[in-house]
């Protein structure tokens, strides 16, 4: 088997292909959180508030 890499093949259009779509991941996540928290703000009882607050913190902690 030949495992040589081609001349033509182009290590950094492949890793900012990469990076970009890891730091656009890393971006929406807490950008989810904060929407749901506008969204929920605007409830009456904080109870909703709170839940989704701790949600956030352990979904982002596991993601």
């Amino acid at each position: 088997m030949n495992f040589t890499i081609p001349q033509e093949y182009n290590f950094l259009s492949r890793f900012y292909r990469l990076a970009f779509t890891n730091i656009l991941s890393s971006i929406v996540v807490p950008l989810s959180g904060l929407i749901d928290l506008t969204y929920l703000g605007h409830l009456p009882d904080i109870r909703y508030l709170a839940g989704v607050s701790l949600a956030i913190i352990l979904f982002s902690y596991l993601y």
